[in-house]
């Protein structure tokens, strides 16, 4: 057995190569910021506009624009939906194939989001049909409603609508009591 082949150094050359590859490779990854999955996140001197279509699952649908960097929109609440955002890093994303959820309804709603996030187009599907679909809602508060019936306004202001006249309801007339007869077995 060679026992100087087991003990043997690099060579200074393969250790300057190493050197110079890892540094090259911090310098690369260095230069432009990212995200924790690698996307390289272009400045936020550009706009990020995002349209919600939402469906309240009563046959009620609104339509609504966020703007943010900087906030605006039709969104009632932009300045905090865009932060939402920014914590985030963008819009929630599909559950993962083969994600145990549980079978707890949320309700009819669904949200339809498009538009461009950080100069990347978007386009994701909401709704509250299990409990990870529930789950995937709520981390978009409040660029999504936050109620489980869609009654907070996120949308633009609606117009009132007009009073109907008012009416006064009869008096019923009393109903008579009905007797009540429990029996109970004897032993």
């Amino acid at each position: 057995m060679n026992v100087r082949f087991l003990t043997r150094r690099p060579r200074p050359r393969a250790r300057l190569g190493l050197a110079l590859a890892a540094g090259l490779s911090l310098a690369v990854v260095g230069s432009a910021p990212a995200t924790a999955y690698g996307v390289i996140v272009p400045p936020r001197s550009h706009k990020d506009v995002l349209t919600v279509a939402y469906d309240d699952g009563n046959g009620g649908v609104s339509h609504y624009t966020l703007r943010c960097h900087p906030a605006g929109g039709s969104h009632r609440r932009a300045t905090d939906a865009c932060r939402r955002l920014d914590t985030l890093g963008g819009l929630v994303g599909p559950t993962p194939r083969g994600q145990m959820c549980s079978m707890l309804y949320g309700g009819p709603q669904t949200a339809h989001v498009t538009g461009i996030w950080r100069g990347i187009p978007v386009d994701q599907t909401y709704d509250r049909v299990d409990g990870c679909q529930t789950n995937r809602w709520q981390r978009m508060v409040p660029v999504l409603p936050d109620t489980p019936f869609g009654t907070t306004p996120v949308g633009p202001p609606k117009a009132a609508p007009k009073a109907a006249p008012k009416t006064v309801p009869q008096a019923a007339a009393p109903k008579a009591a009905t007797p009540v007869t429990v029996r109970t077995p004897v032993r």
